[in-house]
């Protein structure tokens, strides 16, 4: 049996600047100008991963993977797994 966590892609976006000197923010999203005197003061980041398990053996396997997510999670599966949300 093989267990492979392959990461696929990373990327950032829904970026928030702040004007330097103030308490004010924007999102990037609605207005793609930068402006003098800003800095980027948040985003998001996101990473696709995909997990595979090949089975060499003649019998069928029973797999259960604990793993921990920190922050917001969005689960896609084919099969029919349970998850458990602490």
């Amino acid at each position: 049996m093989i267990h492979e966590w392959i990461k696929l892609k990373t990327w950032r976006d829904n970026f928030w600047l702040r004007r330097d000197g103030t308490d004010t923010y924007r999102n990037l999203e609605n207005d793609q100008r930068l402006r003098v005197n800003e800095s980027v003061a948040g985003w998001e980041d996101h990473v696709r991963y995909v997990e595979r398990i090949r089975n060499y053996r003649d019998k069928p396997i029973d797999v259960e993977i604990r793993r921990t997510f920190g922050g917001h999670v969005v689960f896609i599966s084919r099969l029919n797994p349970t998850l458990h949300d602490y």
